[in-house]
């Protein structure tokens, strides 16, 4: 059975995205204000071609999703100072 990478990432960088969205929600609903139509946390789905986090609205912290068996520790630092 192969796994399609690009799924296995874009998959991993939507479980954040929600991650974000629902401490969104909750910080919204505890200031009774009403949560925005689209989810504040998105995919950055322009990575590939300009560059940036894999995520947007991520309290300036510079989001890097990695779904990968091997630890490659160094490699993803330098990708997070790049896009940071």
């Amino acid at each position: 059975m192969s796994i399609n990478v690009r799924t296995k990432g874009q998959t991993g960088e939507r479980e954040i995205a929600k991650f974000f969205n629902d401490i969104y929600r909750e910080v919204y609903a505890e200031l009774k204000m009403p949560f925005p139509e689209k989810d504040i946390c998105q995919r950055n789905q322009n990575q590939s071609a300009v560059g940036g986090c894999d995520l947007t609205a991520t309290c300036f912290y510079a989001v890097e999703i990695k779904r990968q068996e091997a630890l490659s520790i160094n490699t993803w630092w330098k990708q997070c100072l790049v896009s940071a």
